[in-house]
């Protein structure tokens, strides 16, 4: 049952604050980075509390949220502060409105550090009997037991009071006064307590780095424009503070992509991994060059034309040289594959070899295969030429034939 709470989800909307935006980015970054794309991650600011981030999967959905606190670091925090009790607030009605889920979980992140609680009037009307260590302290740790939860129980229970005294109704006070030890401690659990974090300034610092050792879309290369990227996705949120709209104050992992391509110098695609097979076929058995491989299945081929192919073959070979082992492994591998598909076909249709025809089939069956490949992976020719000259060099080179009797059928 969802009972009238009051509404913080968020105060000037024309003014924001940077942190929580800057930490807004920090989390969706690290929920990409553990991800890795196998879940729908959304963040929010200025709603429910200053941050907000969900991760969906097809099995399950998580929900955080957290209270940011940015101040000069000569101060600290004890529990008693109002900026503490005041977000455990916020969190207990936002727990109490979501019947107590356990896929919601919160946050207090600080620059500044705590300290002890202070022994005051409200502490002896209270009756509250500090422990010997800081209540924060115990909180951080996760070191509770009845006296400290008696402590944070009375307290709370004040600071609602307190909050909904001018309002019309009391929100969740009459459930919060009857959590017994196991409730306080589950809803204790819940909450991670950052403090001695990064300001602004430092975060923002920590972010350009962050985005440089990215290991998510790191095909796409915005080097030196880490800044910029920061400075988008935090207008991006701000801009989406005005929606009242849960779905439309999402910012999302598309947005951090669309960011990065929008700034990207280029798309840089991965080497192709298969030249690692390529070093692992068996050499040919097959050891006819290409002139003696046309001449085999068309005697009567034009000498002048098996001349011309042999250039290119001298060309391709001289164009390797230019390339890594690694980039001419995987190209002639690619090329080898198709034409060996294509080749299969071909024999198989058991019609009179007709050389140019046979080429131009490998040609076109190559070319889409290239094509298709590059969508993941780099590779340093892809002119029609030098996959003509490729087909040619694989079959000077034994590898392929136009009969069944070269057919490379190699261990891998």
């Amino acid at each position: 049952m969802v009972v009238e709470t009051i509404n913080r989800d968020a105060g000037d909307k024309s003014k924001g604050f940077r942190l929580q935006r800057l930490r807004a980015i920090e989390l969706l970054l690290d929920k990409m980075e553990v991800t890795d794309g196998t879940a729908a991650v959304f963040a929010s600011t200025e709603y429910l509390d200053d941050v907000y981030i969900k991760t969906v999967t097809p099995e399950e959905s998580s929900t955080y949220t957290e209270g940011d606190k940015n101040y000069d670091k000569t101060k600290k925090f004890s529990f008693m502060s109002h900026e503490v009790t005041n977000s455990l607030i916020i969190f207990l009605d936002n727990w109490l409105n979501c019947d107590l889920s356990e896929n919601l979980y919160y946050c207090f992140y600080t620059n500044v550090d705590y300290t002890y609680e202070r022994k005051t009037k409200l502490l002896k009307d209270l009756e509250i009997d500090l422990p010997k260590s800081p209540i924060l302290d115990c909180l951080v740790r996760n070191q509770l037991d009845q006296n400290i939860i008696d402590c944070i129980k009375k307290r709370l229970i004040y600071e609602y009071k307190q909050q909904y005294k001018n309002q019309k109704g009391n929100g969740y006070l009459d459930i919060i006064e009857k959590f017994n030890e196991k409730d306080w401690f589950n809803f204790l659990s819940r909450i991670r307590w950052k403090f001695g974090q990064y300001d602004d300034k430092e975060l923002e610092k920590y972010l350009v780095r962050k985005i440089k050792t990215r290991t998510f879309y790191n095909n796409i290369d915005v080097s030196g424009k880490e800044e910029i990227i920061i400075d988008l996705l935090a207008a991006k949120f701000e801009a989406h503070e005005q929606y009242t709209d849960p779905i439309a104050n999402n910012v999302s992992a598309i947005h951090v992509e669309n960011v990065l391509l929008k700034l990207s110098k280029d798309i840089v695609k991965k080497s192709d991994p298969v030249f690692d097979i390529w070093n692992s076929l068996e050499p040919p058995a097959d050891n006819r060059g290409l002139k003696q491989k046309i001449i085999d299945v068309d005697s009567a081929y034009k000498k002048y034309k098996v001349g011309v192919k042999a250039r290119q073959v001298a060309v391709i070979r001289e164009e390797y040289e230019q390339l890594t082992d690694q980039e001419k492994g995987s190209y002639r591998y690619r090329v080898f594959e198709a034409c060996q598909q294509k080749l299969v076909s071909l024999l198989e249709s058991k019609k009179e070899v007709d050389i140019d025809l046979w080429l131009d089939e490998l040609f076109i069956w190559s070319k889409q295969h290239i094509k298709d490949k590059s969508k993941d992976y780099s590779y340093a020719m892809k002119s029609d030429d030098a996959i003509k000259g490729a087909i040619l060099e694989l079959i000077d080179s034994c590898f392929l034939s136009f009969d069944e009797k070269g057919f490379y059928d190699g261990n891998i």
